[in-house]
């Protein structure tokens, strides 16, 4: 089975000429640049959802595959033919604390404007337990399929989201694309009574919705 979803990427639209936090590739020619790829995660391993049962985490991870940076695009400086793909295999423990930054990897990419992105997730991982006041149930769901989300790079701007190339300005020589996962919102609208099936999608569907960039300074 393949899902398939979008999030937005969301960036301040004021460029900035400042490097971001990393240690830039001495050793780079003047058409390339680095870019480094990290994540974080809010949550517990014990909350409550939306409908008011008690979820208990005791595996939780979600797998990391691919960051593809999409050079065409309808943005001016965006050129089609220079995708890149940026290896980012790695297996995210949702229980360690949260807010601690997960490298995914700093790559060297030459310097093009991305119009667009697209993730290649390789699965996730639940296993605990559900208590609804009276009885505790317990729960192991696996996705092993590929979960793939395209999109524009956005930016927002005076509460208004547009698109927003990532580039890179003279001088610069490194960006840092970061994502916040909130995964304790998986769960919101599931009670357990639906069939494995069910319950993977709307899983996924909440993920969607709770996956998104993190971001402290601009493009």
């Amino acid at each position: 089975m393949k899902y398939v979803f979008v999030i937005l990427i969301l960036f301040n639209v004021a460029c900035s000429g400042s490097s971001l936090t990393g240690v830039a590739d001495t050793n780079l020619t003047a058409d390339q640049k680095t870019v480094i790829v990290n994540v974080l995660h809010e949550g517990s391993s014990t909350f409550d959802n939306d409908l008011g049962l008690t979820v208990t985490l005791s595996e939780a991870s979600l797998d990391w595959g691919h960051v593809i940076l999409i050079s065409g695009g309808d943005d001016e400086e965006c050129e089609e033919g220079h995708d890149v793909t940026l290896h980012v295999e790695t297996e995210e423990d949702l229980l360690t604390p949260e807010l601690t930054m997960l490298n995914l990897g700093t790559e060297t990419i030459n310097d093009y404007a991305y119009c667009g992105y697209r993730i290649e997730l390789e699965g996730f991982h639940l296993a605990g337990s559900v208590f609804d006041g009276v009885t505790t149930t317990p729960f192991d769901i696996t996705v092993e399929d590929e979960i793939a989300k395209e999109a524009d790079f956005m930016a927002s701007h005076e509460g208004v989201t547009i698109p927003h190339p990532l580039h890179y300005h003279e001088g610069q020589v490194e960006k840092e694309i970061a994502f916040v996962n909130e995964y304790s919102h998986w769960f919101d609208g599931i009670d357990f009574s639906e069939s494995a099936d069910e319950l993977q999608v709307e899983i996924i569907a909440n993920l969607k919705s709770h996956l998104g960039q993190y971001f402290s300074d601009a493009h």
